[in-house]
């Protein structure tokens, strides 16, 4: 047995006996001190970084899936993950806890392999010592990190990272996400049926505070105003239940920018990114009408938070 699907059972085995601050998507709290820094931090960082500090890197998190999603089995044949993070000056902790949580929570034989982009950090812990980390914790390269040569903005950075791809499916994922278990199976069986869908994952969330885990309250899809910004829409309480009961794909009309799986090769077909967008809101309804006539964009229940 590899030694990632070693540490992949491990992991399984030992995350619900985890106690600590912020363990099993708890809250963290912080003395007066700690939080009049976190205060003063919070501009900067737009969380509160002296808990997501304290949190392990690797915490674990509540599953809150329907017994019917835990033990669906889904087909071996599923195709390979390539999950791409762009990061910008992001704080330390968040970028490797969203790492972690991919590969402690994707089975190895479908995770093909995790690309950090660096869009041209200035942060000094970004530079060796993340580098140092990754090689520590991870010898076996299942993390890349990619660096650009100067500061392409999010979509450039995106770009970069799924040109740096091997897998067959293109995972993409803000730098300040966890993944819960289950989160990469749906996903890839849906590309498995339909190599020109695009799916993403139900989205949870964190509070920004005290850095809790909250399940999403009902089944959302995206959908966008008149002013073209992207907006959350509930599913009627007939469609919700019809997805829930047989564990179908919701049809969405938009998606968000940063969080979605699609195949590698057909997001080269369809022109990928359009490069002359530099920074996010509108990439995500760009690429979602393009995609709305050429095939299908689907919601499924596999969570992460956010």
């Amino acid at each position: 047995m590899s030694s990632r699907l070693l540490r992949y059972h491990e992991y399984q085995k030992t995350q619900r006996n985890r106690t600590g601050q912020g363990e099993n998507g708890g809250k963290v709290v912080l003395t007066r001190k700690q939080r009049l820094r976190a205060r003063d931090l919070f501009a900067q960082e737009g969380i509160n970084i002296v808990a997501s500090d304290i949190i392990a890197l690797d915490r674990a998190l509540p599953d809150f899936r329907s017994d019917q999603c835990r033990t669906k089995v889904y087909p071996k044949d599923l195709p390979t993950a390539s999950v791409i993070i762009i990061y910008y000056n992001e704080a330390w902790s968040p970028i490797l806890r969203t790492v972690h949580s991919v590969i402690n929570r994707s089975p190895p034989m479908y995770l093909e392999e995790v690309i950090l982009v660096d869009d041209s950090s200035t942060r000094p812990e970004l530079a060796e010592p993340l580098h140092s980390y990754v090689r520590v914790t991870w010898p076996d390269g299942i993390v890349k990190l990619v660096h650009t040569p100067k500061r392409l903005g999010l979509i450039g950075a995106r770009l970069a990272g799924a040109e740096a791809a091997t897998g067959e499916v293109l995972v993409f994922l803000d730098a300040h996400c966890e993944t819960t278990d289950g989160w990469l199976e749906p996903l890839l069986s849906r590309m498995r049926e339909s190599r020109t869908a695009v799916v993403c994952p139900t989205v949870d969330a964190i509070t920004d505070d005290k850095l809790r885990y909250v399940p999403s309250p009902a089944v959302f899809v995206g959908g966008f105003s008149w002013s073209l910004h992207f907006k959350w829409h509930q599913l009627s309480a007939y469609a919700a239940g019809m997805t829930s009961t047989v564990l179908l794909a919701s049809s969405s009309p938009v998606m968000p920018g940063g969080l979605f799986a699609v195949d590698r090769r057909y997001f080269f077909e369809i022109g990928g990114y359009d490069p002359g967008m530099e920074i996010w809101g509108g990439e995500n309804l760009e690429l979602s009408f393009r995609v709305r006539y050429s095939s299908n964009l689907h919601y499924y229940a596999a969570s992460l938070s956010a």
